[in-house]
């Protein structure tokens, strides 16, 4: 076999194309380790692209010259290290607090000052941060040295006869929204970097509460109805799962795909990003407009791939629904952003058949892990209503068969935080903590994860995002076929004596070969958590408990229905069951002036005083909950309790 000359192979090379799909799952807070994976993905596929672009400029130069050799490569500068082949984003797809990150890596990807986040000085300060919309988003958080976020979500100035729209206080996500989107009108394909694709599409997973309305015809076929069927027989059924499908360059597509995509420039964008991450009660629900019924049905066609029908609703009118936390119904959208690939990738992969020209990432800061522990039958009706609950949550989070069946190259990026080989630590993040909304209560917390985010997705790049190598190289994936003996030597990592090439190859490893160690992390010790924090923020949340008692005894004094805006048959029935009530019940006469009098003189102060008695006893449950939950994870000083040593077996077992 004649070796082919350098210069075939690098022509080779930029030819191979590997089409990647990223997948981000849901977080609440753990938002900022997710973040940190994005941000140090995004530096790794830049920085290979810059040396990219300087080799292509050196090419040109020679080709222009017509000295295209490889001599006169090497004398301009060509560095033959770096790897030529193409990693193009084409879909990326989220829900709850990885929908939003999502949309911030779209923002990313058309922002010409973004700057990664790369040490802690450089995150220490504001002014390097600002261009970096996942530290700004998930870190920062528009605080203060006065306002911390948490101190910003106990506010109460969101009650007061409005109406109770979430347990906290929202208005931060709503001016992060503002600060996040300022570069919306820059989302079309030429502000693209170059490693996202020009066709790229973004997917949010959204609950609706409004359900939409499927029927199947349960009625036999014309010639076959029976006479005495009027009407036909439907069964009829409700799905409450939605995907929000952005395309870029909506306003270039023809008529029939606009219905079938949403626009990516448009408030709807906004509006989504933050829906699907509106955690139910903690989080304010949102009111979403803007999907038509041409959408509902495209939307419908591809998660139920079904030609639906639906009725009751008008076409000539957008499909309006309150929306909360994607990640209720589907948490992990990985099936649908596959499905884009997939047609994405088409080509590439019918030109090499059998080959890996396509995959998934999908990052998970808590991931499914399998439960290993013996079930516990409970049937007592005080137990049932957790049961239950865990029974429609697991339910509702199975995908769609066809993910069992579908053979792709899928990877996954989880928390991992390792003390040395085999040491590592149960919970490796901190916002982990008060059902992933610890997060919240400590800076340190968020840009902990974040750097550990950044760790862990170094040693996924250079160990594990990778592909198996063969020593004649004949047989390797295509963007590895037509590598050099140098760059092989650079990229590679060895496991059991196999040897697998980078994806997207680190190019740190050309310039610092001395730090390789995995267990090396960015923000090394675990923040510990001030307890007098909590001194101040017990009667911030005293005092939202107060407002939220009463907004609900607003609520229950609100003015009934007025009358006269009832119909004579409403105002008929009314009066109808008020006799009947009192018939049943019949209002002795000191029960009667109790009730018109009594209550009016003692109610208020009895209604003052019971609400700032409940008010002081679940402010310090609340506070209880706190220290218990936070010692449990070893964020108050006792990261020892983390510790845990990775046996042969798997199972992790606490070292003494």
């Amino acid at each position: 076999m004649t070796t082919p000359n350098i210069i075939d192979l690098i022509t080779e090379q930029k030819q191979q194309i590997f089409h990647l799909g990223l997948t981000m799952a849901g977080a609440v807070s753990a938002g900022a380790y997710t973040g940190g994976v994005m941000d140090y993905l995004m530096q790794s596929l830049e920085k290979w692209q810059q040396r990219k672009d300087e080799n292509n400029k050196i090419w040109k130069q020679a080709e222009d010259t017509g000295k295209l050799t490889e001599d006169n490569l090497a004398a301009l500068g060509y560095d033959f290290r770096i790897p030529m082949h193409q990693v193009i984003i084409e879909a990326i797809g989220g829900a709850s607090a990885g929908g939003m990150t999502s949309t911030m890596a779209m923002m990313a990807a058309v922002d010409d000052n973004y700057v990664p986040v790369e040490t802690l000085a450089q995150a220490n300060d504001v002014a390097q941060t600002a261009n970096n919309i996942f530290y700004e988003s998930w870190v920062r958080l528009l605080e203060t040295e006065k306002e911390k976020a948490m101190d910003l979500m106990l506010k109460h100035t969101d009650l007061g006869g409005k109406g109770i729209f979430s347990l906290l206080n929202v208005d931060i996500i709503d001016k992060l929204a503002e600060v996040a989107f300022k570069n919306i009108g820059r989302l079309e394909s030429n502000n693209l970097k170059p490693y996202f694709s020009k066709q790229i599409e973004l997917l949010l997973t959204l609950t609706s509460l409004r359900g939409i309305q499927l029927s199947v015809d349960f009625s036999a076929s014309d010639d076959l109805q029976s006479a005495a069927l009027d009407a036909k027989l439907k069964h009829n059924m409700y799905t409450h799962t939605l995907v929000a499908h952005f395309a870029i360059d909506h306003d270039k597509l023809d008529k029939t795909e606009k219905w079938d995509y949403l626009d990516m420039k448009s408030d709807v964008l906004k509006e989504c990003s933050i829906a699907t991450g509106a955690f139910p009660f903690g989080l304010k629900s949102r009111r979403i407009i803007g999907f038509s019924h041409h959408y509902i049905h495209a939307a419908l066609r591809r998660s139920v791939s079904y030609d639906a029908t639906y009725e009751g609703f008008e076409w000539d009118k957008d499909f309006e629904f309150i929306a909360v936390d994607g990640g209720t119904m589907n948490n992990e959208p990985f099936s649908e952003v596959y499905n884009v690939l997939h047609e994405r990738a088409k080509n590439t992969c019918a030109a090499a058949p059998g080959n890996v020209c396509h995959g998934i990432i999908m990052i998970d800061p808590f991931p499914n892990y399998a439960d290993k522990e013996d079930y516990k039958f409970k049937s007592s009706v005080p137990e049932l209503p957790a049961e239950l609950y865990g029974s429609l949550r697991n339910e509702a989070m199975v995908k769609d068969s066809s993910v069992f069946t579908k053979k792709y190259a899928r990877w996954m990026i989880v928390p991992f935080k390792w003390q040395e080989k085999h040491v590592a630590y149960q919970h490796p993040i901190c916002c982990a903590s008060l059902g992933a909304f610890g997060g919240f209560f400590d800076k340190e917390f968020r840009k902990h994860d974040f750097f550990l985010g950044r760790n862990n997705c170094r040693n996924f790049l250079r160990r594990y995002f990778t592909l198996k190598h063969t020593a004649d190289g004949e047989t390797s994936e295509p963007i590895h076929r037509y590598w050099t003996d140098e760059m092989r030597q650079i990229f590679q990592t060895t496991k059991n004596g196999v040897s697998y090439l980078q994806i997207i190859p680190d190019m740190t490893l050309l310039t610092d070969t001395t730090n390789l160690n995995p267990y090396d992390y960015t923000y090394k010790p675990f923040p510990a958590y001030n307890l007098k924090r909590l001194d101040a923020l017990q009667p911030l949340i005293a005092k939202r408990i107060e407002k939220l008692v009463e907004e609900v005894q607003y609520l229950l004094h609100k003015p009934a229905d007025n009358v006269a805006e009832l119909t004579p048959t409403q105002q008929e029935d009314k009066a109808e069951l008020a006799a009947l009530l009192n018939a049943l019940y019949p209002q002795s006469f000191t029960s009667q002036v109790l009730s018109k009098l009594g209550w009016k003189i003692f109610e208020r102060p009895a209604f003052f005083l019971g609400k700032k008695i409940a008010a002081s006893a679940l402010s310090k449950m609340a506070v209880k909950t706190i220290v218990k939950d936070f010692h449990a994870k070893g964020l108050l000083g006792n990261s020892g309790k983390r510790i845990v040593k990775l046996e042969t077996t798997g199972k992790a077992k606490p070292l003494a």
